[in-house]
């Protein structure tokens, strides 16, 4: 019984044993890839031929999807499409075929109002005080918001429009100063600071004048031009002292009135 036993035993070991998988091993050890389709035909077996399925391939790891909702300068970003999608906003500017808002500028008794077509979802992601409006603003004409505009001129309007749509505007000397106050007013800070550059090279402050800017660039919160008053009362305090009580505290570069 006990010779039966060990023989049931040992023949249930062999065929557990013969029916486990076996595989093929290279034969090189120095190798540190090792070709898939190579295990069926060449190498050391050290178990029975087994038929090895060539593995797929993945050219790279795939990498987390991300949604990318604002500009990261973290992220590598193809400047060609990007160069691309630019111009092709651009090209939209004052498209009349395309646009759903109207902006009427500039209406009174003297002259006709002008004109300007956008697009609302533009002025949504570019400009979302303009954005605004639109929703303010329900009256349809066509299809199209109606979207009153006061207190700009219509220039000024036309080319803060053209920044919202990735214009660069090269002539901002004569009118940098309602370009500013139209900045300030939709809440468009990268076109209020090249304004405001233009502003203080184009501007001398004198004694005279320097109390208006000093005030200007408080109710504005225009920090260029604030550096530019500094500077001039640091230079002339003299001058300065004898016509505005006013002075410059170094160290916080902040001005302390005297009364």
């Amino acid at each position: 019984n006990n010779s039966l036993l060990s023989a049931a035993s040992y023949e249930r070991s062999r065929k557990k044993a013969s029916s486990l998988p076996r595989i093929r091993v290279p034969t090189s050890s120095s190798s540190s890839s090792i070709d898939q389709a190579s295990y069926s035909s060449s190498g050391e077996d050290i178990g029975m031929n087994r038929h090895v399925h060539q593995l797929p391939k993945f050219d790279t790891p795939q990498l987390e999807e991300k949604e990318i909702t604002t500009f990261d300068p973290n992220l590598e970003y193809d400047c060609n499409k990007l160069a691309i999608a630019q111009k092709l906003v651009l090209r939209m500017f004052m498209d009349i075929n395309s646009s759903d808002v109207k902006f009427v500028v500039g209406e009174d008794d003297e002259a006709p109002p002008k004109i300007f077509h956008s697009h609302r979802f533009i002025l949504e992601e570019c400009a979302p005080a303009l954005a605004d409006l639109c929703k303010i603003n329900e009256n349809c004409d066509d299809g199209h918001t109606i979207v009153p505009i006061e207190g700009i001129n219509p220039e000024v309007f036309h080319r803060l429009l053209y920044h919202v749509y990735g214009g660069k505007i090269t002539d901002l000397t004569e009118c940098a100063q309602d370009m500013i106050d139209a900045a300030d007013k939709y809440d468009l800070p990268q076109l209020k600071l090249e304004a405001e550059d233009a502003y203080v090279d184009s501007t001398e402050i004198t004694v005279d004048n320097l109390l208006f800017h000093i005030l200007y660039a408080d109710t504005r919160k225009c920090t260029t031009l604030k550096d530019a008053v500094i500077d001039f009362i640091l230079d002339n305090e003299e001058e300065v002292s004898n016509k505005i009580s006013v002075s410059v505290d170094e160290s916080s570069r902040t001005l302390v009135w005297y009364w």
